[in-house]
């Protein structure tokens, strides 16, 4: 407790509690609190009268709420200082980053697309006519022929775009087409002739017509020179 709680104290209980039990209560020696009756009043006398346990009781509970607080405010300082010294070495660093600001010059190069690129698409286990169903999937995936129409023209229209990128730095004037098999699943195991949409011939037909149609697009708008590379699946 503070020096000031100490005397508000002193001042608001000295005629319930005798010198001794101040001195007990505030945790200091009798002398200083001889010192307070002579500039605040006198305490309780001894022969006075006993103070009741219940006043006694009020009393410690008054002044354990005041070094509480004391406490709770030292630690708000003590916060508060490491804040500020934390906030101080900040701002010492930043003036003296400022000071000392050394640049040099970059010289601006315009791109002039003096290099060139082959552009390299690879295309392969599409499993066009493959069903999978959401309920039968604990991460609710789906698939269908009509899914691999609405893949496959995204595949191709993204690869277009990633060119399209490339060519704003190099030159972009050819591109590989690999396309690697298993573009359908056939009926090579039992199991697939129970969940896929089209016989092998059918999903063939509709795989040379997904494909082909890509390229197709590829051809009238990448302004490339496509090369198509092709291997067989399983």
């Amino acid at each position: 407790m503070n020096p000031k709680d100490r005397k508000l104290f002193f001042k608001e209980s000295r005629e319930k509690l005798t010198v001794g039990q101040m001195a007990n209560l505030l945790g200091v020696g009798v002398p200083t609190v001889r010192k307070y009756e002579r500039e605040l009043g006198k305490c309780l006398g001894e022969q006075e009268r006993e103070v009741e346990p219940q006043e006694l009781l009020q009393a410690e509970k008054r002044v354990r709420k005041l070094t509480e607080s004391e406490k709770s405010n030292r630690r708000k300082v003590r916060h508060l200082e490491d804040e500020n010294e934390k906030l101080t070495k900040e701002l010492e660093a930043t003036v003296f980053l400022k000071k000392h600001i050394n640049t040099f010059t970059i010289l601006h190069r315009e791109s002039k697309k003096d290099s060139s690129a082959t552009a390299v698409a690879l295309l392969s286990d599409w499993h066009i006519e493959e069903r999978v169903n959401p309920e039968q999937v604990s991460f609710l995936n789906q698939y269908s022929v009509a899914l691999a129409k609405k893949r496959a023209e995204n595949v191709f229209v993204n690869i277009l775009k990633l060119v399209e990128k490339e060519r704003t730095t190099v030159a972009i004037t050819e591109m590989v087409v690999y396309l690697l098999g298993d573009f359908i699943s056939n009926d090579i195991h039992d199991e697939l002739m129970e969940s896929t949409e089209l016989l092998p011939i059918d999903a063939i037909l509709e795989a040379q017509r997904l494909v082909v149609s890509g390229l197709n697009y590829l051809i009238k708008h990448s302004k490339c020179s496509i090369t198509v590379v092709c291997h067989s699946g399983n």
